[in-house]
């Protein structure tokens, strides 16, 4: 197996790592937020974070190749560049996001602090996790060498799931209030 296949199954690989992190860091923190739990995990939000760190360096370097391959090829795929820039501008805006993420629950005294601003700031990150997932199933699937047939049942479950995500944040607003 060449090196960029190897790279490309790594990043698979803590891609579906990374979403099982934030899968338990959303109902982790969910619970604490409704007063379930009575203290936070910081080490999940650590790992969460840490993942996310190394996805985007992959990506940026899978990106980069990517780019200098098409170039010298001067082959173009309108419908997979649609998909591409879709991943990636999605990325972007993960990236952003998950940092206003970080600062308002990190600056955050209790769950009443939870106002429209970070209604809006979580919703949009819910969204864009979502098209960056769902877009991306596929390329993964392939880079771990695994069917296509799947493709379609994984993304309408993993849009399912994150739609459940969005309503939680939508319902802890509506039963918190805006502070």
């Amino acid at each position: 197996m060449n090196r960029l296949a190897t790279i490309r199954k790594a990043n698979a690989i803590i891609s579906a790592l990374l979403m099982l992190a934030f899968l338990a860091h959303g109902i982790g923190n969910g619970l604490l937020m409704v007063g379930i739990v009575e203290h936070p995990n910081p080490g999940l939000a650590h790992l969460l974070e840490g993942l996310c760190w190394i996805h985007l360096a992959i990506g940026v370097y899978l990106t980069i190749k990517s780019l200098r391959a098409q170039r010298e090829s001067g082959a173009s795929y309108p419908a997979e560049n649609k998909r591409y820039l879709a991943i990636r501008i999605s990325g972007l805006a993960i990236g952003g996001l998950m940092l206003a993420h970080m600062i308002g629950f990190g600056h955050m005294d209790s769950p009443a602090g939870f106002g429209p601003v970070m209604l809006v700031i979580n919703i949009c990150l819910v969204i864009a996790i979502a098209v960056h997932v769902i877009c991306n199933v596929r390329p993964h699937l392939m880079s771990l060498g695994l069917s296509l047939e799947g493709a379609p049942p994984a993304q309408i479950a993993l849009g399912v799931l994150l739609a459940f995500f969005l309503l939680a944040f939508v319902l802890l607003f509506l039963q918190i209030g805006v502070r």
